[in-house]
């Protein structure tokens, strides 16, 4: 079992140690693969994608920002078995800023998401008073069924 905690440390460690001024976005994790999936950037411009325990070795590669989906990086993943083990504030934020504006295929996987912000208590307010700012709510049932149409 892949222990959250101390594979962010260790990413934290390699960012830092190769002079990387990145910052974690999201660990997705599949217990039943013993596998980690996390995506680190600087909140802007750049993102890299370190697979940590495949091919047993801690190496990241590049991610081009129109080679990110929301729907294919996280979504897809969680409809296959991974589960988020950590996820940012400022990536929650990327996510409920863009998701009315974006096609999603893999419906399991954000109802799985979904399911995660109500149960951590990821919600419009907790966004809001953060980021000082005014989300829209894609938890509510009616945002979820404009979705879906």
């Amino acid at each position: 079992m892949i222990e959250v905690d101390h594979i962010k440390k260790e990413v934290e460690d390699i960012l830092k140690n190769d002079g990387e001024n990145k910052f974690i976005d999201f660990i997705l994790i599949s217990d039943e693969e013993d596998k980690a999936i996390i995506y680190a950037s600087d909140g802007v411009y750049e993102m890299v994608k370190f697979d940590p325990f495949d091919h047993g070795h801690k190496d990241y590669e590049e991610v081009l920002e129109w080679d990110f989906s929301v729907d294919d990086d996280i979504f897809a993943k969680l409809e296959s078995g991974f589960h988020i083990g950590y996820m940012s504030d400022e990536c929650h934020l990327g996510i409920w800023s863009i998701i009315n504006n974006t096609d999603i295929d893999h419906i399991d996987g954000f109802d799985q998401y979904i399911s995660y912000c109500k149960e951590h208590d990821i919600t419009k307010e907790y966004l809001d008073d953060i980021f000082q700012l005014d989300v829209e709510d894609i938890t509510s049932d009616q945002e979820q069924e404009e979705r879906e149409l």
